[in-house]
């Protein structure tokens, strides 16, 4: 009879990575991704690589994530992706610290490995409309558009909805939602109900009410065309 050996999965890895970041255990975490190789014998993939960054940088070990950005270039000469960069261009944004967003995104664009996709654009945009500079996201906005021929989707344009709306500025927000519309990107209930809140927050009642009735009509021009196809 024979026996199949016993083959350690990457799998396993990625739970004990994930149990000692959740325990405070960083640097059991990089120990757990270096063991992959000698004891898979197959290089990590990029799902456990994401995983491993994802999770230094939510717990906000920058000095650990880059001695593992060290590793992947060194040890696996791997060229980082779009996919993996953005995970550096969300920990800057999510603290507040655009310019080093910004740096990341430069050097991206040198790169035709990892150069801006539309989720480092939301993510760039978002980060502006949170520090309240929604000229500078509008823009960027533009940019996005005009110069890297990106399309926005319901995510970008909530984002900018929601931004416009909490800066008091909510008929530039109904403008968005127009021109997302004009362009073939049908609303979705966030969209929506971000522009809802911008309107009853400043007490303009009657226009969230015109809101209203101008989804219920939305959803029944939906409605009836699926039941017709």
């Amino acid at each position: 009879m024979k026996y199949d050996t016993c083959k350690y999965h990457e799998g396993i890895f990625l739970n004990l990575m994930k149990h000692f970041s959740k325990s405070s255990m960083h640097e059991r975490v990089l120990e757990m991704f270096y063991a992959i190789q000698p004891v898979v014998r197959e290089k990590p993939s990029l799902k456990c690589i994401s995983t491993c960054l994802n999770l230094l940088i939510e717990a906000n070990q920058v000095d650990l994530a880059q001695q593992f950005l060290m590793h992947l270039k060194k040890s696996l000469n791997l060229k980082l992706n779009t996919c993996i960069v953005n995970i550096l261009v969300k920990h800057h944004c999510t603290n507040g610290d655009l310019e080093s967003a910004f740096e990341v995104v430069k050097e991206m664009k040198k790169s035709k490995l990892s150069y801006p996709n539309l989720i480092t654009y939301s993510t760039l945009i978002d980060g502006l409309c949170q520090s309240g500079r929604l000229t500078e996201a509008m823009d960027l906005f533009e940019e996005m558009i005009s110069k890297d021929q990106i399309l926005p989707d319901v995510l970008t344009y909530n984002i900018l909805i929601n931004g416009f709306c909490r800066g008091g500025k909510v008929n530039r927000a109904r403008k968005i939602l127009d021109f997302m519309k004009s362009k073939g990107c049908n609303p979705n209930v966030f969209n929506y109900s971000a522009l809802m809140n911008g309107f009853c927050k400043e007490e303009r009642l009657e226009e969230a009410k015109e809101l209203l009735d101008e989804i219920n009509e939305e959803l029944w021009y939906q409605t009836r065309y699926s039941c017709l196809h």
